[in-house]
């Protein structure tokens, strides 16, 4: 074979053979690109950016900012033989009028760049890093994660917008036009509480009435809401029907840091015109939660995060997260729902007395809402309802262990009672692999339980529990045990150890979830 040919077929593989190696020859190994060619002879005509990443990064890490302050804007460009050195990316920035500024920065010797830049303007800023076209290394396009964030003068970053609320009714002047016609009935709105904390309930009472003051029943109405901040002014519409007394509520728990208009049509009179109610404003008392830095997605897509994930029963859990449309220029207000899921049933099913979830003009949402009542392990998700054209989307799944407030309080009080953890090392893994556990036994000031059997539980609902024979279970000198297994089937295993203490007091880990994917091999 020519030498030239064989070198051609050889140096890809040498390249696929590093990659899932774990890349031996990456960043770890304190040599670039360039000397990895010399080394491996790569010529010219293999594309150095296979498997090369380039990352994006903004800190402080936090989406509402400071006008003023200065931000910093680091990544790297790594690729399988390490990082490119004195390599020029492009960092992108769009202001919230869509103007693009372009910053040049060079990679070091680690592949890292940086970038101090102030944000001198109020509003939304985007970011993207990528590979220039006098680049001498590109072959193709190569882009970063585009990162959002939005800055005011407002300290923390946090403005309350209450000066925004004629901005949201003049808008909706746009949208009522002509004098209500009271001779053909009337339509009313409240609110409770009008000044509301971002995430609790709001709720939302309306009553339509027709030209003789009777209920008009089983009719639909629109609920137009209206929110200004920031220099983003979003619109959004949820539809609800009317009782067998005229009356429609709206339960939502409504985000921060912007305040909302709200305005009630009726347009089920035979006079071909719509009757409007008054306005009424929710106002948040304070800015609410300050998520981190919003990734922006080609596509429709929902991000869920709960901030506490071990919770005591009936306790108030903070739900937050992200809407993400994949059109940027179409930021309406989104009406989510809360589902968890029913092992039984085998569906995701609302979550217990849950009110709605809006998001705001960014697409952040927050809620507040109790833990459930019975303990053990949940899984909950954020539902966008879908319609006849479109199915449901759905966030990522969040587990929760709910546990009981006599528990939480001995956890927090007791120094007495020893603490058994389970963790593995892995988040997932396929049919028939090797899964590795690990068991602590040890008290609160980290004095391990050494000579104890432990006994290890399985689930495949998280409800109904088998002990699992595993011989000879016992902590070593430093309290510690592992235990290897090999789950032969998809889906969920939850997991779960138990152990007695020198007194004969029953302890119990926390339940340990671990996804079981299905054998694809080829």
């Amino acid at each position: 074979m020519n030498s030239n040919k064989f070198f051609r077929c050889l140096i890809p593989g040498i390249i696929i053979l590093l990659f899932y190696m774990g890349c031996p020859a990456s960043a770890e190994s304190g040599k670039s690109f360039d000397e990895w060619k010399e080394i491996l002879a790569i010529g010219d005509d293999i594309d150095p950016l296979v498997g090369a990443e380039l990352k994006l990064t903004v800190n402080p890490s936090r989406y509402y900012q400071i006008t003023g302050d200065e931000i910093v804007l680091n990544g790297s460009l790594t690729g399988v033989f390490g990082p490119f050195q004195d390599t020029p990316i492009i960092i992108e920035e769009w202001n919230k009028t869509g103007s693009r500024t372009e910053h040049e920065v060079i990679t070091d010797n680690y592949g890292y760049f940086y970038l101090n830049t102030i944000l001198e303007e109020d509003g939304l800023h985007q970011f993207q890093a990528n590979l220039t076209s006098s680049s001498e290394i590109l072959k193709e396009p190569l882009k970063s994660e585009k990162l959002e964030i939005v800055s005011n003068p407002c300290p923390d970053g946090f403005c309350l917008f209450t000066d925004d609320v004629s901005k949201n009714t003049s808008d909706f002047e746009q949208v009522i036009s002509g004098e209500p016609d009271n001779t053909t009935g009337s339509v009313s709105l409240s609110v409770f509480p009008s000044f509301f904390y971002p995430g609790e309930p709001v709720l939302l009472s309306g009553k339509v009435l027709d030209g003789t003051d009777i209920p008009v029943p089983y009719s639909r109405v629109l609920l137009h809401l209206n929110s200004a901040g920031d220099d983003i002014s979003t619109e959004g519409v949820i539809e609800g029907f009317t009782s067998r007394s005229g009356l429609v509520t709206f339960n939502l728990s409504v985000p921060g840091p912007y305040p909302i208009s709200c305005v009630l049509e009726y347009s089920g009179n035979n006079k071909g015109s719509s009757l409007w109610s008054n306005y009424v404003t929710l106002t948040p008392t304070i800015s609410g939660i300050n998520p981190p830095v919003k990734t922006i997605s080609d596509e429709e897509g929902l991000e869920l995060s709960i901030k506490d994930t071990t919770i005591p029963s009936l306790q108030n859990m903070t739900l937050y997260g992200w809407y993400k449309n994949n059109d940027e220029s179409d930021r309406k207000l989104q009406v989510l729902e809360l589902v968890w899921y029913n092992f039984g049933g085998k569906f995701w099913d609302n979550y217990q007395n849950s009110s709605d979830i809006l998001t705001n003009q960014n697409g952040k949402f927050e809620c507040q809402i109790p833990a459930p009542e019975t303990t053990g392990m949940y899984l909950l998700s954020v539902r966008k309802p879908g319609n006849t054209t479109r199915s449901p989307l759905y966030s990522d799944v969040q587990v929760i262990t709910v546990i009981s407030s006599e528990s939480a309080e001995e956890a927090v009080y007791s120094e007495e009672f020893p603490v058994l953890h389970i963790t593995s090392d892995q988040s997932y893994i396929y049919e028939n692999e090797t899964l590795n556990l690990s068991l602590r036994f040890y008290y609160p000031d980290n004095t391990p339980v050494p000579g104890t059997p432990l006994n290890l539980l399985f689930s495949n609902n998280g409800i109904d529990w088998t002990p699992l024979p595993v011989d000879n279970v016992m902590t070593g000198p430093d309290g510690t045990a592992p235990i290897l297994l090999n789950p032969d089937r998809a889906g969920y295993w939850y997991f779960r150890a138990i152990a007695e203490d020198d007194s004969l007091n029953l302890i119990s880990s926390e339940t340990l979830v671990i996804p079981v994917l299905p054998f694809s091999g080829t």
